[in-house]
């Protein structure tokens, strides 16, 4: 009877046989899913890129109401926001830094606000909100809201933020137009009135930027009125194109200085390039694109947001882009 026993006990049992064909059962299920796991979490991160968007798109428009034009582009890549210099064309920051009190982070955009400019303590000031990053402004799928190397050495602006540990940067970009985006363009830095009285002398020549034809540009004061098209039919903000290989870097143009600096290509983008997925090795200076698989998404200026092929037809993205050219642009062409 106890033999009888023991032969029931061990009948019970796995043999090494049956337990790795239980094993190889489990990892094919597990490789099966996997593809949805990742899928479902994109599109998770795809939904709250487009939630970022339309928050930003909001405080934008929440400016314009406040304002009467949508957020100047300030002055240029070498400067950042200053509280005391108000939020038309005397402020040299950008557009980011101008809807701040619009998104609900007034108490950043008014650091420092009263403290006199060339001392130490408004130096510091300014550069804890070059170092400030924001998650709202960085898409989920792409990368963290971390600080970023700081790449562009003591010569970038040193009167008024020093040299940084680092930056906040941001994975949106406002819509300046059709015509190439850079920062040592004809409009970007060579045009850099320094010091800052330079800037604020009623005599400085500025360049002439009435050709442009987007929203935001240097020194911009765009009206609802402006926006000839229409606003379901223009881009207010996008998400940009960046290359893999340098997310954390800070050495490629388009994307080593802050959130909050004035009119160059890391916060602005046009469609002189058709929007891309971002991939290693190649690098378009203003275009539009992002780090999901199938589409960029795009807040336009009704506040609506919307996904975007890449392979949009480049004639369209250049009306889309243009907010006087006289062109509507259809649903089912998007």
């Amino acid at each position: 009877m106890k033999r009888g026993m023991r032969r029931a006990i061990r009948s019970r049992g796995f043999t090494l046989v049956e337990l790795l064909v239980v094993i190889a059962i489990i990892g094919i299920l597990i490789a099966l899913l996997l593809p949805a796991i990742q899928a479902a979490r994109e599109a998770a991160r795809r939904l709250e890129c487009q939630n970022h968007l339309k928050q930003i798109a909001l405080g934008c428009l929440l400016h314009e109401s406040s304002l009467h034009y949508f957020p100047t582009g300030g002055w240029n890549v070498i400067w950042i926001g200053d509280p005391d210099l108000g939020m038309g064309k005397r402020q040299p920051g950008g557009w980011v830094y101008n809807i701040l009190p619009f998104i609900e982070l007034k108490s950043l955009h008014d650091f420092g606000k009263g403290v006199p400019y060339g001392t130490a303590a408004k130096q510091a000031c300014a550069r804890k909100i070059y170092e400030t990053s924001i998650g709202l402004f960085n898409c989920p799928t792409r990368r963290p809201a971390i600080l970023y190397p700081y790449t562009l050495g003591p010569s970038q602006n040193a009167e008024q933020y020093g040299i940084p540990l680092g930056a906040g940067r941001g994975d949106y970009a406002i819509n300046a137009g059709t015509t190439i985006c850079q920062s040592n363009s004809s409009y970007g830095g060579t045009h850099a009135p320094y010091p800052l009285a330079a800037g604020l002398n009623p005599n400085y020549s500025w360049p002439d930027f009435s050709t442009l034809d987007g929203i935001c540009y240097m020194r911009s004061t765009i009206t609802l009125k402006a926006i000839i098209d229409g606003t379901t039919h223009t881009y207010l903000v996008g998400e940009k194109y960046l290359v893999p290989d340098h997310y954390d870097s800070g050495i490629v143009n388009d994307d080593n200085s802050s959130l909050y600096t004035g009119f160059e290509d890391d916060n602005f983008r046009t469609s002189f390039y058709p929007p891309c997925r971002d991939r290693g090795g190649v690098q378009f200076g203003c275009a539009f694109g992002s780090a999901h698989s199938q589409i960029w998404n795009a807040a336009f200026c009704d506040g609506s947001v919307r996904p975007m092929k890449y392979d949009i037809d480049p004639v369209i993205h250049g009306y889309l882009a243009n907010r006087r050219d006289r062109q509507t642009v259809p649903g089912n062409a998007l």
